[in-house]
């Protein structure tokens, strides 16, 4: 029972040795993110976690469709390109506000919130298609459609 547990002490050892050269690679990139590009991680999961979910919900819509293409892959890319910069700009226009707290937390809410809802809407319209208009109702996306669509003459 001891080698046991001296066996299992070695393994973890030489598996933390293993994955310290690349720990050693990670952290400066880790630490440029943390100090330079976001400093709060909890918003930064909760948008990726959103962003996940409407990219399952898209793959699978697509392939219920049988229309999964190239094309489907640069939307992920892009949404993630549109996610991830307007994350750094509401964070970076936070930090302009100086000393002034107040219009720190207005500039990362409204950062946040916009994101949220941007994707919280292309999720909603995929589960829209998926149960073929009846959650959440086509009548009910056009009402919120009215927010996010520019009207074109």
């Amino acid at each position: 029972m001891f080698e046991h547990r001296i066996s299992s002490l070695a393994h973890q050892i030489k598996d933390w040795v293993d994955m310290a050269p690349l720990s050693i690679l990670v952290t400066p990139i880790i630490y440029f993110f943390e100090k330079y590009v976001i400093s709060d991680w909890d918003s930064f999961s909760l948008v990726m976690i959103t962003l996940v979910g409407d990219t399952v919900l898209g793959v699978y819509k697509h392939w219920r469709r049988k229309t999964l293409n190239k094309e489907g892959l640069a939307k992920f890319v892009d949404k993630l390109m549109v996610c991830f910069f307007a994350l750094f700009l509401s964070e970076k226009v936070a930090s302009l506000s100086g000393d002034i707290s107040i219009w720190e937390d207005i500039a990362t809410g409204f950062g946040r919130a916009s994101l949220i809802m941007y994707l919280g809407m292309s999720i909603a319209e995929n589960l829209s298609d998926i149960s073929n208009g009846k959650f959440p109702s086509k009548a009910l996306l056009d009402k919120f459609k009215v927010f996010t669509e520019k009207k074109r003459d």
